[in-house]
């Protein structure tokens, strides 16, 4: 009986520690997240930087924001190989901002191209909430940006800003976007929603009360509440899974433009 206890005590113990673990990266901000999506030797193998290099004409000589950007991965492979004008990622860790600026400078010192070296410079990060706490200020917004990247961040945003957030993110997407500008979006289905919805009591209360849910998007942002135009995927859920990518991350990713 007591060693059953010690063992039950050890298995609360451990729970414990990952769901503080979990609390900590509450807003999807894992540390290491590109090599727990795609482990070390494998990190390379993002499907969805050769994805874009099939469509150039989202980045290059394109002036991009790259939503919840992590440690910038994807943001200095984009620079690398697709040349845009200007690229800036923003993530709410510092930690992860400062992780992206080291790997940026890494990239630059060990780069033996000019042309390379020349590319990075256009890389920048910033540390910063996508969600502002006052919609009032979306009126003061302008239309800087050619693309805006926004892949596997949605769950994060609607769990904790709830529909109020998910809505206030594409509507400053929309403003941010010039003229013929595209929101490329990779969104995490509901169903991935609840296995992190106990993570605070307001994250809790937030996923009890969303109502526009991942299969909604579309129609929301093609209507007049936001206002892109059109809309296509450029991967489904069948070509990811065929492509290698880990299971749970056949994330389908869709691209919206704004006319």
């Amino acid at each position: 009986m007591k060693s059953t206890q010690i063992e039950t005590r050890g298995k609360c113990s451990e729970n414990n520690k990952n769901k503080r673990k979990f609390v900590e990266f509450k807003y999807g901000n894992y540390s290491n997240y590109y090599f727990k999506r795609f482990k070390s030797e494998s990190i390379e193998k993002d499907s969805r930087i050769t994805l874009f290099e099939s469509h150039p004409e989202f980045f290059r000589h394109k002036k991009i924001l790259d939503i919840g950007c992590n440690s910038g991965y994807i943001t200095i492979q984009i620079a690398k190989k697709l040349s845009p004008t200007e690229i800036l990622g923003v993530d709410l860790d510092g930690n992860l901002i400062d992780q992206a600026r080291r790997d940026l400078e890494i990239e630059r010192k060990t780069s033996k191209l000019e042309i390379t070296k020349e590319v990075l410079n256009r890389v920048s990060f910033r540390k910063a909430n996508y969600i502002l706490k006052d919609e009032s200020l979306l009126e003061f917004e302008n239309p800087l940006y050619d693309t805006i990247l926004c892949l596997s961040i949605t769950k994060w945003i609607h769990l904790n800003h709830g529909d109020n957030g998910i809505k206030f993110m594409f509507k400053r997407i929309y403003k941010q976007l010039k003229t013929n500008g595209a929101l490329i979006l990779e969104a995490q289905e509901f169903n991935s929603y609840k296995k992190r919805s106990k993570l605070s009591p307001e994250i809790l209360e937030n996923f009890k009360n969303i109502k526009l849910k991942p299969n909604a998007f579309e129609a929301y942002l093609l209507s007049d509440e936001i206002g892109f135009s059109e809309s296509w995927f450029i991967a489904d859920k069948k070509s990811l899974k065929e492509s290698g990518q880990p299971k749970g991350f056949h994330r389908a990713i869709q691209v919206f433009v704004k006319r």
